[in-house]
């Protein structure tokens, strides 16, 4: 048997001398989380994202204690830490997580811990009844998830139609509409408190969407979106503007603008985006606007929104 030469004996020697240290950094890196995340146990914002983060990548097993501690804390702590905030971020992220984890809280967050019924008090304090239409949109018990993101759309809804039926003055609804269209923060510090408040919490949860379904899919529809609420707000106003009048609209004009007023081309189209379907077309930066809808989703609408007039006319 031939004898190993200089250099191979060299080789086996370093190989023997320096073994593969990647185990090592490996250990190294994973007590080094671990020992972060100890720290940050107390901290209400920067846990969430780590946790997220950490859920994100698959490798939540190596830190299930840390995880765990870090839940519990916020879920002890979840109404002062959500008491008087408006980051609706940081809310939706600290719902989401826990009750990914199972624990139980109430349905009606994202009007109580948002500040919307302080603001709004004429307006419908509804959170099981949004949840409901989650419910009955989302059967499916494995995407808890996608209801709770559902709500956020499905409660504005009702929330901007009582401002135009209920409370706003025509001036109001008028600048309102005109805010909502340019999507414009500086136009909209002309805006009665209540409306500032609507306003920064649809852009809030407009832009979330947009951030959730780009992590998820890999394109923002959030400019899309943003049109599809200012078509709403332009619906609504002109529904008032056909009640103030006295006017009675032709039945076509009537039934073609009550089927964006009954919301459901805009909440479907966040349920649509927020499953992965691109229904819009939307690329990852697109600027498109004016696109043409699927025509089921006018279908769905235009029967929801025959059998809740046929509902309200027989009660009256």
């Amino acid at each position: 048997m031939d004898q190993p030469n200089q250099m191979q004996s060299s080789s086996i020697a370093k190989e023997q001398t320096y073994p593969d240290d990647s185990g090592i950094k490996h250990d190294e890196k994973t007590k080094s989380l671990i020992d972060f995340l100890n720290k940050v146990v107390n901290e209400p914002v920067e846990s969430l994202i780590i946790v997220d983060m950490i859920q994100r990548l698959g490798v939540e097993s190596l830190f299930r204690e840390q995880i765990k501690a870090i839940l519990t804390w916020q879920y002890t702590h979840f109404s002062s830490l959500n008491h008087g905030k408006d980051d609706v971020y940081e809310i939706a992220l600290r719902f989401r997580l826990l009750r990914q984890e199972g624990y139980r809280l109430p349905a009606g967050l994202w009007w109580k811990e948002l500040g919307l019924g302080e603001k709004m008090k004429f307006a419908r304090d509804q959170p099981l009844k949004w949840y409901m239409w989650s419910m009955a949109i989302l059967t499916d018990p494995s995407l808890s998830e996608l209801r709770v993101e559902l709500i956020k759309p499905i409660s504005l809804v009702y929330i901007i139609d009582d401002i135009f039926d209920v409370h706003g003055t025509v001036d109001e609804l008028i600048l309102f509409t005109k805010v909502i269209k340019i999507w414009d923060n500086a136009c909209a510090e002309q805006l009665p408190e209540y409306m500032k408040k609507c306003f920064k919490v649809l852009n809030d949860i407009a832009n979330d969407f947009g951030k959730i379904i780009f992590e998820k899919h890999g394109w923002n529809p959030t400019r899309f979106l943003k049109q599809m609420w200012a078509n709403l707000c332009n619906a609504f106003l002109v529904e008032f503007q056909w009640n103030a009048s006295g006017k009675l609209p032709k039945a076509d004009d009537y039934l073609k603008n009550g089927i964006i007023t009954s919301g459901v081309p805009l909440v479907l189209t966040h349920l649509f985006f927020l499953m992965g379907q691109n229904i819009a077309n939307q690329s990852m930066d697109s600027k498109k606007e004016e696109v043409q809808l699927p025509n089921i989703i006018f279908l769905i609408a235009e029967i929801l929104r025959l059998w809740d007039d046929l509902g309200c006319a027989q009660v009256n």
